[in-house]
């Protein structure tokens, strides 16, 4: 154990917890929420990521954060400190939000 401090030992130990979010606009998509979901835990468990909470919109646009109850509820939860993930976890980068400006 030469080099290690026994912080470095705390941390190899320390479990990250993690949110998910998943979308999808129309049934016509092809990975489904279940199947981003799927994929999403599969990651979480690769990395030693607790998935404390999962924020779903089924058939909401990305344009907006407007008729978007999950990612709503997921923005109020982290700025409100409950739940406090370490990390986000969303199956596509532009899930979270297709615009760049939600509005």
């Amino acid at each position: 154990m030469s080099g290690d401090s026994p912080n470095s030992a705390i941390k190899d130990v320390m479990v990250r917890r993690a949110v998910a979010y998943v979308r999808m606009s129309t049934e016509r998509q092809e990975y489904s929420t279940r199947n981003q979901l799927d994929t999403i835990e599969q990651y979480a468990a690769d990395r030693s990521l607790e998935l404390i909470a999962v924020y779903e919109d089924a058939g909401k646009s990305g344009l907006t954060k407007k008729g978007r109850p999950g990612l709503c509820r997921l923005i109020e939860d982290v700025c409100s400190g409950q739940p406090i993930p370490d990390t986000t976890l969303s199956f596509s980068s532009t899930t979270p939000g297709a615009s760049p400006w939600l509005n």
